[in-house]
């Protein structure tokens, strides 16, 4: 992907409202808090505009000790993910009871100063436009792709775009039971425990609870650690969930890429690209590997393996950059 800051910006229509929430049943969220998309307007039959509110004291996506104060990225990439559900439930006529699996996407951040913190919250438009592939059969929605621009005031910030699979919910149902064999169980049925014990400066973090790897270990270049969130980390879990979400995944990646860093609090993340192969499973020990990061130090890059006993979960790659003076 590639982003050429400067080219004039395609405005909706009118102005976005940012003023409230949209419905949480349209993201697929249980907490009103956990909401940042406040507007939808379609302008044209595959293509919506969205507006989303950038909080100033979110306690996950505001918990960092980078120096230099910037809207987070895994933000970025959760609006982008808001605003293509919500999107595709009230414009893109996709049916209630739809399953939406994520199989992949990529997010590109390259006009850092257009996401620095201010005094305000950050008021966020997304430019998405959607791609539907239907069943020759039946008819009926089977993959998508939503490739959405990020604007902040007048400044394109970056990319993203993202591959979806849709089922019924009882095809996903019986997905997940074929491929286990037995049912999936929920977050519900496990105890929240504590954070893991793992430092959180040591992966940019202040709250413990934001923590997500744990018994981390280097050896021959290559850094391992245990994907272990704390369940009671509302943002990460808003809701029961049968397997580890895409989210805390990339939030583990992110995680892993600082681990590497001997500076971590000098390096945000500017790009993500994610493949996501199969569930993490909660009942199976889910760890996490990467070579320590290639690239200069101004720019490192590195790849993270999620595994559980006997195949790969998912790979995603981290770019980070260092920041000053913005």
């Amino acid at each position: 992907m590639s982003i050429h800051v400067g080219e004039e910006v395609r405005f909706p229509p009118r102005e976005l409202d940012f003023s409230r929430n949209i419905d949480r049943r349209l993201v697929h969220r249980s907490a009103v808090s956990e909401v940042f998309i406040t507007d939808i307007l379609p302008v044209g039959e595959d293509r919506v505009w969205c507006a989303a509110q950038l909080p100033l004291t979110h306690s996950y996506y505001n918990d960092h000790l980078q120096r230099t104060r910037l809207f987070d990225p895994v933000l970025m990439v959760e609006c982008c993910r808001q605003a293509a559900i919500a999107g595709s439930h009230s414009h893109m006529e996709i049916p209630d009871g739809t399953t939406m699996i994520v199989d992949g996407f990529e997010y590109e951040s390259d006009w850092i100063p257009g996401t620095v913190v201010g005094r305000r919250p950050g008021e966020l438009r997304i430019d998405t436009v959607f791609f539907k592939e239907t069943s020759a059969r039946t008819g009926r929605l089977r993959r998508g792709r939503v490739d959405q621009q990020l604007y902040v005031d007048d400044s394109r910030v970056g990319l993203h775009t993202m591959r979806i699979s849709f089922l019924k919910s009882s095809q996903a149902a019986a997905l997940r039971l074929s491929q286990r064999g037995t049912p999936a169980p929920s977050t519900s049925q496990f105890q929240e425990g504590a954070p893991p014990p793992l430092a959180p400066m040591l992966v940019g973090r202040s709250n413990p609870a934001n923590v997500v790897l744990s018994q981390p270990l280097t050896e021959s270049g290559t850094v391992r650690a245990t994907v272990t969130p704390w369940l009671g980390n509302r943002a990460l879990f808003d809701h029961d969930y049968d397997h580890y979400p895409a989210m805390t995944l990339v939030e583990a990646a992110r995680q892993l890429a600082l681990l590497g860093m001997s500076e971590p609090s000098e390096y945000h993340p500017v790009a993500f690209a994610a493949g996501f192969l199969n569930y993490a499973e909660l009942d199976a020990p889910l760890t996490v590997r990467a070579e320590r990061p290639e690239g200069d130090a101004s720019g490192p890059r590195t790849t993270a393996v999620f595994e559980q006993p006997g195949r790969e979960v998912a790979r995603i790659s981290v770019a980070l950059r260092r920041v000053e003076g913005h």
